[in-house]
Order: C-alpha cells, then structure tokens, then sequence
C-alpha cells in the first residue's frame, strides 16, 4: 500500500513538473514603441508623426488555432503564423522577431524603416 501511494505521489509530481505554462503568444498584442527612420530633409516631421500615429493603432490578435489577425487602418488581413527559432512568419515569410515577450516588426517604407514593437496585452 506504502508503495502504492508513493508511486502515485511521484505520478503527480511528474505530471506537474512537465504541464506546460499556456501559449505566450495567443492574445491581442499592441504597440509599446515605434520608430520611424526618415531623413530629416526630405520629410516634415508632421509626416513623420503621422506614420507613428497610425502605427501605434495596429493591433494583432493571434488565436489558438495559429491564425494571425492583423488590424492597421481600418483593414484586417487573417493569415496563419507559426513562430520557429524567435522568427514569427506569417504564411512561411518573415513577420517580425519574437524576444523577451516583444515582438518587432520592421517596415520598409518610402519614408525609411519604422520599427514597431508590441507587447500582449
């Protein structure tokens, strides 16, 4: 009976020492910071202010099922991620890095590169 137990109560610890933590990237993840980089003399910087404006409204939602909602003025494109080795990729191409619970997504624009970085909510 004593090894009984035992051998249940070493079942539990094991069960729980390998349960996983939930999915850290299922959520709705927003804009913490974005960067615009521009040159100064060919862009206002009421431009400039109006890109990081619109960036910062960006809101991804991914769901469990590995669907990525990706809303930015007022259009919402629905594509499947996966997230392998720290790079998110969105349909099998480069979406943004994945570190320290921030995503980085880097934009190549007319205006120079805008860095944005999210942060689950």
């Amino acid at each position: 009976m004593k090894k009984t137990l035992a051998f249940s109560m070493l079942l539990i610890l094991l069960m729980m020492g390998c349960h996983r933590s939930g999915n850290t990237i299922i959520g709705v993840w927003k804009p913490v910071s974005v960067n615009v980089g521009f040159d100064e003399y060919k862009y206002t910087p009421d431009m400039i202010r109006q890109i990081g404006l619109a960036e910062k409204a960006n809101v991804i939602i991914v769901d469990s099922d590995s669907i990525m909602h990706y809303i930015s003025g007022g259009d919402t494109i629905v594509e499947r991620m996966s997230l392998r080795g720290g790079e998110w990729n969105v349909d099998g191409e480069k979406f943004a890095i994945y570190a320290n619970d921030t995503l980085t997504e880097t934009k190549k624009t007319v205006l120079g590169n805008v860095v944005i970085k999210y942060t689950k909510q």
